[in-house]
């Protein structure tokens, strides 16, 4: 009988990979729990946290910037799932590296599959960056050279990461597939980082504030997807993989996740609402601030990524997915309530 397929997970102490470790964990699909699961951390304390759970782990104090210890630690699995970050380049370049060493093990052939992000695919709506917003399935051709165009204009840490992660796959011939979010929202399960980033950031500015604030015009739009929906996502996709070398891998795998659509004035109005009813704003009603204001509370400065983030537009279609058997389950009405869910989150971990 030969031995499991292995998989190494990076990110478990995060919001995302902590969550996915926990759906792989807990899947009632034969294929994921006949994998052989390790997680990769840096530190001895998360370790010992994972190991009272009865989770495998790998130690690498220097984390993703130790890329000759990430090349040899893949080299012992089969199958890499990269969640820490898409904001590294060199590691899942390095990765992919150590999967091309370790090479296939009977039919199976190593797999790469990289967290993205759709702001990868946005245009600006302050500066117009990136032209026109184009409307993407992840059924479509072109995304990969879509993203490439785009960089050759102007670099974007998280796009060259998956520029690398194709061009890489395909020069070594690893089978790599990227999933890519537009805004993660709700609650994660994870064993540490189990809060969100964007909208609570905005909910605590708020509160120092005194209002609530967003990029002007407010027409920004990347939509969302729950956290547990995405993980269900990372769940299919792996599971498929596993099972089918066949599936469109590099630049046919890309997986789109989202499954909902708002803008950022919308979610600053509903920040204004709940902090305003709670008698922590003093308007009902969110303020518009400038790029330049922006980026100095938010992002050290930096209205580039300001601007990707907080005032850009991307138009996405997951249908790869639902035809993997991916259904997520959070409704509208779930997305609506959770920025009170948030806010109330906030005002606790301040009064702690």
């Amino acid at each position: 009988m030969s031995p499991p397929i292995s998989l190494l997970l990076t990110g478990a102490s995060g919001f995302v990979g902590g969550t996915v470790l926990s759906q792989l964990l807990n899947s009632s699909n034969e294929i994921i729990n006949s994998l052989s699961i390790t997680t990769l951390v840096r530190e001895e304390s998360q370790a010992n946290v994972l190991q009272k759970n009865d989770i495998k782990s790998a130690i690498l104090p220097r984390g993703l910037d130790d890329t000759e210890g990430l090349t040899k630690l893949a080299s012992q699995f089969d199958f890499v799932l990269h969640t820490a970050t898409g904001f590294h380049p060199g590691s899942a370049k390095a990765l992919i590296a150590g999967l091309a060493m370790r090479g296939s093990r009977g039919d199976f052939e190593p797999v790469f599959i990289q967290l993205s992000g759709t702001t990868n695919l946005s245009v600006g709506d302050v500066t117009g960056h990136g032209g026109k917003c184009l409307t993407f399935s992840d059924n479509d051709e072109g995304i990969f050279e879509y993203e490439l165009e785009r960089e050759a204009l102007r670099k974007y840490t998280q796009r060259t990461t998956d520029v690398n992660v194709v061009e890489t796959g395909e020069r070594l011939s690893i089978r790599t597939y990227i999933v890519m979010p537009p805004l993660v929202w709700g609650r994660g399960t994870g064993h540490f980082n189990t809060g969100s980033q964007q909208i609570p950031m905005l909910i605590r500015n708020a509160i120092s504030a005194g209002r609530s604030e967003y990029v002007a015009p407010g027409t920004s739009a990347l939509g969302h997807v729950h956290v547990l929906d995405l993980a269900a996502l990372f769940e299919a996709v792996v599971a498929r993989a596993v099972v089918d070398p066949s599936l469109p891998a590099g630049r046919k795998g890309y997986f789109f996740a989202g499954t909902g659509r708002h803008s950022w004035k919308e979610v600053a109005d509903r920040i204004a609402e709940v902090g305003y009813k709670l008698h922590v704003l003093k308007d009902a009603e969110a303020t518009p601030i400038n790029l330049t204001d922006a980026a100095a509370k938010f992002w050290n400065g930096d209205e580039i990524h300001t601007e990707r983030i907080q005032a850009s537009s991307s138009q996405t279609r997951a249908e790869k997915g639902y035809e993997l058997g991916w259904q997520p389950t959070k409704t509208e009405d779930e997305w609506q309530a959770c920025i009170q869910e948030a806010f109330q989150m906030v005002l606790d971990d301040t009064s702690n």
